[in-house]
């Protein structure tokens, strides 16, 4: 076993943990992993022999319980917790994953089956290292201004004539209702923009705010907007593009690549 860094994008630089040897990933220390990730932040797994109905197998013993992905895409390999990601050629801008909802997940994991012939990187971003290139008045800002996000979520289950029922869910900034008749939740989030991380409470920008809109239909706002139901403005907008493009890092898709973010 080889390790390394992934990219000086990073605020640590990432780890990379590469196979010589032949070596199993099943075999790897449960604490030590743990340890490096969340020293790290990102941890690419690489030449590691993972056959597609094993991943889980691996995955489950970092993963205390899944995230429910979007009824859009697929599952794969015959397993509810593993799915596509948004097929085509669309390019999509940073965002991260879910950070719109209350169900915004801790631990994100990526696996190429088959690599791309051409194209298909994923673009990713360090939300601890942009934080700190902010500037003070847009730090500032987010850290007293949420972001609201309206959402219409399906359930999976349509009742004809029923009610709309009062949803009163367990995490804070979030309020709405259950409509029976579509078969969705309706509800409003408030979110920050920037997080509290496990890397010794360090602050991370970390959010949807540069995500197209329309892209997914969950979300029904039409522009990005604050609780107060202002737009964001401009000028932050701008610097956020700006010096998140300095640091974004493109991950060139190897076989078998896995990705612990």
């Amino acid at each position: 076993m080889k390790t390394g860094d992934i990219s000086s994008l990073f605020e640590l630089h990432g780890l990379k943990i590469e196979n010589f040897n032949n070596e199993s990933i099943f075999d790897f220390n449960y604490a030590k992993i743990v340890s490096l990730f969340e020293k790290h932040g990102i941890i690419l797994f690489r030449n590691f022999d993972i056959a597609p109905d094993r991943l889980t197998d691996f995955t489950d013993i970092y993963t205390e319980k899944y995230a429910r992905d979007a009824y859009r895409r697929k599952s794969r390999f015959k397993t509810s917790n593993i799915h596509d990601v948004d097929l085509g050629r669309d390019a999509h801008t940073l965002h991260s994953e879910a950070s719109y909802s209350p169900a915004c997940p801790e631990v994100i994991w990526f696996y190429c089956n088959i690599p791309p012939v051409i194209g298909g990187e994923t673009i990713l971003c360090d939300g601890i290292k942009l934080w700190k290139k902010l500037s003070n008045k847009t730090k500032a800002f987010f850290l007293t201004q949420p972001m609201r996000f309206d959402l219409e979520v399906p359930t999976g289950i349509i009742r004809k004539r029923a009610e709309q029922q009062l949803w009163v869910p367990t995490t804070p900034g979030t309020s709405g209702f259950i409509d029976w008749n579509k078969g969705s939740f309706v509800f409003t989030q408030l979110q920050y923009a920037v997080q509290i991380t496990r890397l010794g409470n360090s602050l991370s920008f970390s959010n949807h705010l540069l995500a197209e809109l329309g892209k997914d239909p969950q979300i029904k706002n039409n522009s990005m907007i604050m609780a107060d139901g202002n737009k964001v403005p401009k000028k932050y907008l701008d610097e956020i593009k700006e010096k998140s493009n300095k640091l974004t890092y493109d991950h060139i898709w190897k076989k078998n690549d896995l990705l612990m973010i």
